[in-house]
């Protein structure tokens, strides 16, 4: 990481607009692009820290631990520079901010940034101080909840405090393409006639079930489409679990998971509208 307090005339343009960029909720309507697997960075950054950020030109090798350029010659640290370097937005949602992202060893993460200031239950605007205390439990919790529903991430998702507000890292989640989407419904229509589900269906119909299991459920608003999308593993994942609510009565059986996918594919014609990444 190079930090610099002058930037070269071809370098004020992209610092501007990543910044911009980094202000800027992604436009809803679009479908998410698939994501670009790269094999090096070379670019403006922003580096985040436990209580503070700053603006640099990273160049790493995927993979490889980051180091800082000092001067016009490269100097490797006794220990990888510490933090987090953001080099793109991905989205928005009520809570968050969520930006891509490299560690200090070169790996490529989602950095989900809580940053809504809370109400109480009359609606009036908490201080910023208990904001960030509701903010850090919800992390807390959306950690522990990945974890416990999808033990393979146990090594990859943690909680970290950085700029001074609450995240949660994990792993890059591929949002389904609309052609997934259709495909999923097509097997739910499949399967009212052959009473037999497809692979992707019945992945779904397995996340849904083990929240169920847990006596949690989303409620209507957040049972979406944009909070489905596939692991790494090519397994479909459901994610946004800090809010989960509590079943209610007659909410155990099978009868409320069957209509839990019946509301999903309902609401599969909006899905250009609820296109976004974890926010």
């Amino acid at each position: 990481m190079r930090h610099t307090k002058a930037y070269d005339s071809h370098e004020i343009v992209q610092l501007l607009y990543t910044a911009i960029i980094c202000g800027l909720a992604r436009n809803p309507s679009a479908l998410p692009q698939k994501h670009i697997k790269r094999k090096s960075y070379d670019g403006i950054a922003l580096h985040l820290e436990k209580s503070s950020y700053s603006w640099g030109h990273l160049t790493l090798q995927v993979g490889k631990r980051i180091v800082r350029k000092d001067g016009t010659r490269w100097r490797f640290l006794s220990k990888p520079v510490e933090g987090f370097f953001a080099v793109e937005k991905l989205g928005r949602g009520d809570t968050s901010k969520v930006f891509g992202a490299y560690d200090e060893a070169g790996e490529y993460c989602v950095i989900k940034m809580h940053i809504k200031r809370a109400v109480d239950e009359r609606g009036k605007v908490l201080s910023a101080k208990e904001s960030l205390k509701r903010g850090t439990v919800l992390c807390k919790l959306e950690v522990k909840r990945l974890i416990m529903f999808y033990s393979g991430l146990k090594t990859t998702v943690s909680y970290k405090s950085l700029n001074g507000w609450p995240c949660v890292i994990m792993p890059y989640f591929q949002p389904l393409t609309k052609e997934e989407r259709e495909n999923i419904h097509k097997e739910y229509n499949e399967a009212k006639e052959e009473a037999k589900e497809g692979k992707s269906l019945t992945q779904l119909r397995d996340c849904l079930e083990a929240f169920q299991g847990k006596k949690l459920k989303y409620n209507d608003c957040d049972l979406r489409w944009r909070h489905i999308a596939k692991g790494e593993d090519g397994k479909i994942v459901m994610f946004d679990l800090a809010e989960l609510e509590t079943l209610g009565e007659g909410e155990h059986s099978g009868n409320f998971i069957d209509s839990q996918i019946a509301k999903l594919m309902q609401r599969l014609p909006l899905s250009s509208q609820e296109a976004s990444p974890p926010g």
